[in-house]
């Protein structure tokens, strides 16, 4: 797991062409490893973002004597008015959005980016025939979150951005939840005075849904060019 997450982060880079001197925004950052990565291996300034208080003061944590700055706001507050990003990028962001949102989502990241930038967004969609099957999630893991079809995406985002190049990493992601379900249940003991076994039991079942091929939802990372004027 160490592995594919330094790996998804050197490919993260790859593919936003990182240049010394740019400026980057990492959207939804976390606990700060993607900023931190960037900021640590390239001479670049970060600005990450959360609305989670606890993630903020972690990821302010590790990102500390790095050129990085670390912001707790929701992604609406940024004022495209007063900054602008040469690169943006978002790992798992889109679900968290709301269902209404997506248009004025690629809007904004469109007024923040700056002319030739580039857009680089990973995440999760839901596959056509298995809406029906996030009821779970919806429910218990994902409580108040959206999921969207890549139809759905990709409806509004070409008003705004080009599509590059899209990475199916949905094998990955299996093979990803099969190995988060096997340390679920071998290191479950060691915090289960912490957690309900209720809790034990909805991750479990999420993890082995999750880890089947061709399961309820696909993952992907989408590169967007940004078009030289809105539609």
């Amino acid at each position: 797991m160490e592995d594919s997450q330094r790996h998804k982060m050197e490919l993260t880079a790859e593919k936003l062409q990182i240049k010394a001197g740019i400026r980057v925004l990492d959207l939804g950052c976390g606990f700060g490893g993607l900023s931190r990565h960037l900021a640590k291996n390239f001479d670049i300034e970060v600005v990450g973002i959360t609305n989670s208080s606890s993630m903020a003061a972690y990821a302010g944590n590790v990102c500390r004597e790095l050129p990085v700055e670390i912001r707790e706001i929701d992604w609406r507050e940024i004022c495209e008015k007063e900054e602008t990003f040469d690169r943006i990028v978002g790992i798992e962001i889109l679900f968290h959005i709301g269902s209404h949102n997506l248009e004025a989502f690629y809007k904004k990241l469109f007024n923040l980016l700056k002319p030739e930038g580039i857009l680089v967004l990973q995440d999760f969609s839901v596959r056509k025939d298995s809406a029906h099957n996030l009821n779970f999630l919806q429910k218990f893991v994902f409580p108040g979150h959206y999921m969207y079809s890549l139809a759905q995406i990709f409806e509004i985002s070409e008003k705004y951005f080009g599509l590059e190049e899209y990475l199916d990493m949905s094998r990955d992601m299996a093979i990803f939840f099969r190995e988060a379900l096997h340390l679920l249940r071998r290191n479950w003991d060691t915090i289960s005075d912490k957690y309900d076994e209720r809790v034990f039991q909805i991750y479990e079942i999420f993890f082995a849904a999750a880890s089947v091929d061709e399961g309820m939802f696909s993952a992907g990372q989408m590169v967007f060019q940004k078009l030289r004027k809105s539609l």
